[in-house]
């Protein structure tokens, strides 16, 4: 059993390369990866098990921060990230690394479901 979450990485191809590196190491490949048309990448993972402890998931937050300590050193939009968790209880976790790449994700909580619907008059 255990706590499961959604996880969901929102990097620059520097921090995306690394962080893709390790998940495919530890065979923790993420069910979505996509780019955006300025080099943004969204790299996600559903329903898993997100524990610092478990290896792969070590592995993956060690990059984000080394990229921390590099940010301290240096100022470089190349090191940006959001990492962004709901848990199965829906409570949330925001970690931000932002040097003016103005990473725009965030989290939206909404009822869905009836969008496909037709509309009732009463």
């Amino acid at each position: 059993m255990g706590y499961r979450s959604d996880v969901m990485l929102f990097a620059t191809e520097r921090i995306a390369d690394q962080v893709l590196e390790e998940a495919k190491k530890h065979s923790f490949l993420p069910g979505i990866v996509r780019k955006s048309v300025d080099g943004l990448y969204a790299i996600g993972w559903e329903w898993v098990k997100w524990y610092g402890s478990f290896p792969e998931i070590k592995a993956i937050l060690k990059v984000l921060d080394e990229a921390d300590e590099q940010k301290h050193e240096m100022e470089s939009e190349e090191l940006d990230y959001k990492l962004i968790e709901i848990g199965e209880d829906n409570c949330t976790n925001e970690r931000v690394i932002d040097g003016g790449s103005d990473i725009d994700a965030g989290i939206e909580v909404r009822i869905c479901g009836y969008e496909d619907m037709e509309e009732v008059n009463v």
